[in-house]
Formats: structure tokens, C-alpha cells, sequence
């Protein structure tokens, strides 16, 4: 991670904002599970968007920049069947949190954006079927959002002024009840 930051830093010469959106949702009940993909999620999820925190955050602080967590609904509300996968995100939410307490005063925003259901291939890395199934339609029961949506809601958040720091941003499809 530090030498994907160095790179740039160098090809741009600073680093004005992280956007971390890597994960991978591999849902399913519990009893039952894959513990291996439970490691996968929190290294991709949870751990992954902590180094990549821990490696650009120097450089954020030298201009003042700013941290996009993409975390999810999931990480407000968790559900049956997706237990791992909402503690992942949950972990997000406590980490930038604290990551904002420290570096609010040196002018650095953190910002946590969390999408419902969004019209990506994440759902289709579950490897339980029932789980899939639901998934599945539960998306056809909706209005899905859009990668652009979620990536309006980003650059809304980064388009404040300096003194305003837009800290989470909930956005989930008119349709989803949950």
C-alpha cells in the first residue's frame, strides 16, 4: 500500500484525498460458514482500508485532505445471514471515527459513505445459494442506486468548503426498506 501511495505522491505530486471502496461481501449464515471467507472480508474490508489509511494519512496531513470510507447500510444495521460482513463495516464506521477525532485538527475531514443496494457484482461473490437467491431479489425488488450515485455523494462531500466536513452520508435506493 505505501508504495501504490509513493507512486502517486510522486506521478502528482501530493495526495488530496483517499477514497477507499475495495471489498467483498461473501455473506451467509453463520453456523455454516466458510471461516476462510470471513478472513477474506476482514482483510479486504476492514484491515485493508486501515493500511490504506495508515500509508496515505501522511500526506493528507501535509495538505489538508481528506479520507472517503465507502462502508455500507450494512454497517448501521446488520442482518441474519450477513453477520461478517456488517462487522466489517461496522469496523469501518468506529475506525473513522476515531481516525477523525485524531486528525480533525490538523484540517483533515473523514467522510463515511454508506450505500444501500447498489447495482455492482459484490452480491454475486456469495458463495451460500440461499443467500445469493435473496440477494438477488432483493434487487429486483428495487430502484437500484448507481456507481455514479455513490460517487456524486464522494465528491459532494469533498466539494465543501474547507471549514464544512460532511462526516457520513447515508444513501440507499427510494425503494429499500431496509
Amino acid at each position: 500500500m505505501h508504495d501504490a501511495v509513493t507512486a502517486t505522491v510522486d506521478h502528482f505530486g501530493a495526495l488530496d484525498a483517499l477514497v477507499n471502496n475495495a471489498g467483498v461481501m461473501l455473506s451467509g449464515p453463520i453456523l455454516d460458514a466458510d471461516t476462510a471467507e470471513w478472513t477474506r472480508m476482514v482483510e479486504t474490508n476492514l484491515l485493508g482500508s486501515m493500511y490504506a489509511v495508515h500509508a496515505a494519512l501522511p500526506h493528507l496531513l501535509r495538505g489538508k485532505g481528506a479520507v472517503v470510507q465507502i462502508s455500507s447500510t450494512s454497517g448501521r444495521t446488520a442482518s441474519a445471514g450477513g453477520g461478517v460482513y456488517a462487522a466489517t463495516k461496522f469496523g469501518i464506521t468506529a475506525f473513522s471515527e476515531a481516525l477523525r477525532q485524531e486528525v480533525t485538527a490538523q484540517g483533515v475531514r473523514v467522510i463515511v459513505v454508506e450505500p444501500g443496494f447498489v447495482a455492482t457484482e459484490l452480491a454475486t461473490h456469495i458463495t451460500d445459494p440461499a443467500t445469493q437467491a435473496a440477494a438477488k431479489t432483493m434487487a429486483e425488488s428495487m430502484r437500484t442506486l448507481r456507481a455514479e450515485d455513490i460517487a456524486g455523494a464522494v465528491l459532494y462531500a469533498l466539494a465543501q468548503p474547507e471549514h464544512v466536513a460532511v462526516n457520513e452520508i447515508l444513501i440507499r435506493p427510494t425503494d429499500q426498506a431496509r
